[in-house]
């Protein structure tokens, strides 16, 4: 299936929509599938320095995060079922891009010293979020074994 996002930018927040083009009811496919079971994936590639911290896991989303030695860095880690939400985020004076995160568009963007990527997958939406520079969430983003 065509994936894609829409970005809509208001004064003081964006809203990503996900959308999926096979699916023109805009209902989740997903939801409506009883046999549908979750299946959360950890990126393979966290950069030198960070360990696990804390993970929560449920029946729609699974969240890590990952802090340096001396607990001044972090990384956030979330992946969520795709039920075609609609994210808002903070992107105020923020000025976004998209770019392939594994044949995927994803966005990037950073505000306020937090970097952010955000794309989705025909079922999951993932977003990784952090202080360390683009290039490193980038390998983290693409070390993720997609579903």
């Amino acid at each position: 299936p065509f994936l894609r996002f829409i970005v809509e930018t208001f004064e003081k927040f964006s809203s990503i929509i996900f959308m999926n083009d096979d699916d023109n009811s805009g209902q989740s496919s997903i939801s409506a599938d009883a046999d549908f079971e979750f299946e959360a994936v950890e990126p393979s590639y966290i950069p030198e320095g960070f360990v696990l911290d804390s993970k929560i896991e449920d029946s729609v989303g699974f969240q890590a995060f990952y802090i340096n030695k001396n607990n001044s860095l972090s990384i956030l880690y979330m992946q969520m079922v795709n039920n075609k939400s609609v994210f808002q985020v903070d992107t105020q004076n923020t000025n976004y891009e998209k770019i392939l995160v594994n044949n995927y568009e994803a966005i990037y963007y950073s505000n306020k010293g937090e970097n952010n990527i955000i794309f989705n997958t025909d079922l999951y939406v993932f977003t990784i979020s952090s202080s360390i520079n683009k290039d490193e969430l980038i390998k983290i983003a693409e070390s993720i074994k997609i579903p």
